[in-house]
């Protein structure tokens, strides 16, 4: 009887011992699962950081060209401004060019006449 028990003991102390086994490599295997997920965790944090950062290149980037855009439009402004201005000071021109011409021509014409009643 005794050495029934002591059997028995023994299978009860093996089945623990399996038990604590499997317990063992259960909670190794959510470990590696834990490291596993955390090291993906970690790996998407820095890929999200990374696309932040380029992100945030191509926000200055455009940033800078709105810049660029808007200092060529005021220069833009500034020349057609100095080609209206020269445009008018042409048209000027022309109008005392053709006032001059019409003067110059009616002075002719007078002296035309006056040398026409001397002859």
């Amino acid at each position: 009887e005794e050495v029934a028990a002591h059997g028995e003991a023994e299978v009860a102390l093996q089945r623990e011992r399996a038990e604590v086994a499997a317990e063992r490599a259960e909670a190794d295997e959510a470990r590696t699962r834990a490291r596993a997920e955390l090291a993906e965790a970690q790996a998407g944090r820095a890929a999200l950081e990374r696309e932040k950062a380029a992100f945030g290149e191509q926000v200055e980037a455009l940033r800078q060209l709105s810049l660029r855009v808007n200092e060529e439009s005021a220069a833009v402004g500034e020349a057609v401004q100095r080609s209206a201005a020269e445009l008018a000071e042409a048209r000027e021109m022309v109008s005392v060019a053709q006032t001059e011409r019409l003067a110059a021509e009616a002075a002719r014409e007078a002296a035309e006449a006056v040398r026409e009643e001397i002859e």
